[in-house]
């Protein structure tokens, strides 16, 4: 049987990361998904989540699974190989920039 992890944290830091790459903050995302953006930061300091319905909502509107959004993993196989190769990839270039 799978065992299912996650820590408040991480789903923040992945919510902060998703936006950056998306190039959409999240204040944005709560007015176009008409969420109270007070609420969601109130959620934050709480290192609570919001509730299912909205989760769902944040993770289409940023085109990402609720899984990767609460554990940073996913059971796409090809997610987690582009996941992969980015990180090979920044490895190598950190490399390449010492």
């Amino acid at each position: 049987m799978k065992t299912c992890d996650f820590d408040e944290s991480g789903y923040w830091e992945r919510l902060k990361e998703v936006g950056k790459k998306k190039g959409v903050k999240l204040r944005e995302c709560c007015t176009t998904l008409e969420f109270p953006y007070q609420s969601i930061l109130n959620m934050h300091q709480r290192h609570s989540f919001p509730p299912v319905d909205k989760l769902y909502k944040i993770a289409c509107f940023y085109d990402v699974s609720i899984e990767w959004l609460l554990t940073g993993s996913s059971d796409n196989v090809f997610e987690n190989k582009i996941e992969a190769l980015e990180g090979k990839l920044k490895r190598i270039s950190d490399i390449i920039q010492e």
